[in-house]
């Protein structure tokens, strides 16, 4: 349930994550009760597409700091924000632009390697 609400958080032009601040105050208290946080020690990869030109930059950077609390193993690199997203989908939300596809595929392969270290570290 949290990690749906933290998928689905960001609101129009990741400005904002508004629904992280309820959540984060859930994990406190459930951190008080002896739950365990979900994502602590977790690897995490944070991507996002924005119909902005600066894609989802502030939402990520968010998100970063949040996951410093929830103990979650962010990959800081690469980034993966694709801007003017509606540029590269077609109707039927496939991705077609062939660079973006690229760097995708680029971002999943690194988390994957990612994914590796942390297991093995």
């Amino acid at each position: 349930l949290l990690a749906d609400k933290v998928r689905k958080g960001g609101q129009k032009g990741g400005e904002a994550l508004a629904c992280l601040g309820v959540d984060q105050a859930a994990l406190r208290v459930e951190g008080l009760t002896g739950v365990p946080q979900p994502f602590a020690g977790k690897p995490i990869a944070i991507l996002g597409a924005s119909p902005s030109r600066l894609g989802t930059a502030r939402a990520q950077y968010q998100l970063r700091q949040c996951f410093l609390y929830l103990d979650g193993r962010v990959m800081n690199r690469p980034e993966m924000m694709l801007g003017d997203a509606g540029q590269a989908f077609d109707e039927e939300r496939r991705l077609i632009d062939a660079q973006a596809r690229e760097r995708l595929a680029a971002f999943l392969a690194a988390f994957a390697d990612f994914i590796g270290q942390q297991r093995s570290g």
